[in-house]
């Protein structure tokens, strides 16, 4: 569900929860308008050594924030404030409407919430993306925050607990054993005899057993195991780009020492220049 006209900054996910820029932190009015008690910022903010800050609300100030120092780049690690983001979220719709932000409301802040959406709903994160997408089409979050989230998938088993309800499903919707398949096909066909007319109902012919298909079907699901989720998120702490650093500054180093060995050797010869 969208948010009204006159607040397009700002869109509802699902009742209360809001997904906007930082224009409608700002926007006091719309903040009253959707009754807004509580604000989760995420951004390059100058919060002393903590990266993350709670402030009361005021009389300057009526709502109750909470403010996350975070750079979007692949390499910020946003995914460890994914359980204070959540709990401040559910502490806000317990007492009113929460807006969460960011600077343009399309990679940081619609994180926090996919990751919410996947703790409460049990949504793996493409779907939880998908949803919020749909709610706010300029949502695009960076592939590092994307691999945090599919992190996040594991540390919830939420693979597991999908498969385990198609598994459900699929059982639910066919016969429990080989005989049950045997006795629905050989109804099926008696039926099919007694509409045409033929007082014995022709053999029913051998297929694969719903259970076989079921198997089939489950062993077709892809999980995604803690080894893949440790490849994609080896660089996380953006070792690559600190290692082409190190590199970089190597070298310079070396022709540093290089001058500095030229110099060292030029000095005498200035010496005896000036002497003579």
């Amino acid at each position: 569900m969208v948010a009204p006209v006159g607040s397009r900054q700002m869109h509802e996910i699902i009742p209360r929860l809001f997904l906007g820029s930082v224009h409608a932190a700002a926007d006091r009015g719309a903040l009253t308008e959707h009754g807004i008690t509580h604000v989760l910022s995420v951004m390059e903010c100058d919060i002393g050594h903590r990266q993350r800050v709670r402030l009361p609300a005021s009389e300057a100030d009526p709502c109750t924030r909470l403010l996350i120092a975070a750079p979007d780049i692949a390499s910020a690690r946003l995914d460890r404030h994914f359980d204070a983001c959540s709990a401040f979220i559910s502490e806000g719709l317990t007492k009113g409407s929460v807006l969460v932000h960011c600077k343009a409301g399309q990679s940081r802040s619609p994180t926090v919430v996919i990751s919410h959406l996947m703790r409460k709903e049990g949504w793996a994160a493409d779907r939880a993306l998908r949803f919020v997408q749909g709610r706010r089409p300029s949502v695009h979050p960076n592939i590092g925050f994307m691999e945090q989230l599919r992190g996040l998938e594991v540390r919830l088993d939420i693979h597991q607990a999908t498969k385990a309800a198609l598994i459900e499903s699929v059982e639910v919707a066919t016969p429990k054993s080989k005989e049950d398949c045997r006795e629905a096909d050989a109804a099926e066909f008696r039926e099919a005899g007694a509409a045409v007319g033929l007082d014995e109902a022709p053999d029913a012919p051998t297929s694969p057993t719903n259970a076989t298909a079921t198997e089939a079907l489950i062993d077709d699901i892809p999980v995604v195991s803690a080894v893949d989720v440790q490849v994609e998120v080896a660089d996380l702490f953006g070792a690559r780009e600190s290692r082409l650093r190190s590199e970089k500054f190597r070298s310079q180093c070396r022709r540093l020492n290089a001058a500095s060995s030229l110099l060292s050797v030029a000095a005498p010869l200035r010496k005896r220049r000036y002497r003579g």
